[in-house]
């Protein structure tokens, strides 16, 4: 049984995600904030459904259990104009790919400025994620955020994720007069009805054997964030610092074959 629903405007998403862009003397910098919310715990989506079921008998789970109702398969899409496309290709031995963030937040590396300028390659975007990873797709026209999983283990509510990229805008190249207002947000998560829907019975007509039965709760969320941007140096935003874990990471092994997946598709 599959069908949609639209949440309450007062309703505090699972994920929080601000866009917002600035261009600004040939200089445009992305910035994307995913804040997770308490929205995975289990406990209060349980006892949310028995609330507005009146269901008193409702087996509902301690304030202090630990299980989590994650977000997973996370992909986050902030679209890019068509003449700043090719930034973002790479050449390869017999075909085109995409060039792939890095898990150091830009800027943090000593010197890196300076090696950037010694390489001659001030083309190439600067992309840098504190979880997951990006890179541009072709099929979306837009830089795709891939997260595995948010909250991870050991990560409480209100964790701030990162993802920046900065782009040097050649002067042969135009700048866009339009862009995109809108970013796109799809994730998903399991053993959660975010409608509050409780199926009572699953009947079975007709069978020859006694049939098992089982539910398995599962919630897709779809949904656009606008695009904030800043054209003009007094329009540009003072973020605050967001801590961030600087160690290298490896990749676990579904992303790695997301990865292999979206190279193939390029």
């Amino acid at each position: 049984m599959r069908f949609r629903t639209r949440p309450k405007q007062n309703i505090e998403l699972p994920l929080q995600v601000y866009c917002f862009m600035s261009v600004i003397d040939r200089q445009a910098n992305i910035r994307i904030e995913v804040t997770v919310s308490n929205a995975f715990n289990i406990s209060i989506l349980s006892k949310t459904s028995s609330i507005i079921a009146n269901d008193k008998t409702a087996n509902i789970r301690d304030d202090n259990s630990d299980e989590q109702c994650p977000c997973e398969d996370i992909q986050i899409r902030f679209p890019i104009p068509d003449p700043w496309v090719y930034m973002f290709r790479v050449e390869k031995r017999f075909r085109y790919g995409a060039i792939h963030s890095v898990r150091r937040k830009a800027g943090k590396i000593k010197g890196l400025d300076r090696l950037m300028i010694n390489r001659n390659d001030g083309l190439i975007p600067l992309m840098a994620a504190s979880a997951g990873i990006a890179k541009y797709e072709q099929a979306f026209r837009s830089i795709v955020w891939r997260i595995d999983q948010l909250p991870k283990r050991d990560q409480g509510a209100y964790k701030t994720h990162l993802f920046e990229c900065k782009i040097a805008i050649p002067s042969y190249d135009p700048i866009p007069e339009k862009y995109e207002p809108i970013a796109d947000v799809e994730y998903s998560m399991s053993q959660a009805f975010i409608s509050h829907c409780q199926i009572r019975s699953v009947a079975v007509p007709s069978a020859e054997e006694t049939p098992e039965k089982w539910i398995r709760s599962k919630s897709r969320f779809i949904y656009t964030i606008d695009i904030e941007y800043a054209f003009k140096e007094e329009e540009k935003k003072d973020f605050a610092p967001i801590e961030i874990d600087m160690k290298e990471q490896p990749m676990t092994q579904s992303e790695t074959e997301n990865n292999s997946q979206s190279d193939d598709s390029d």
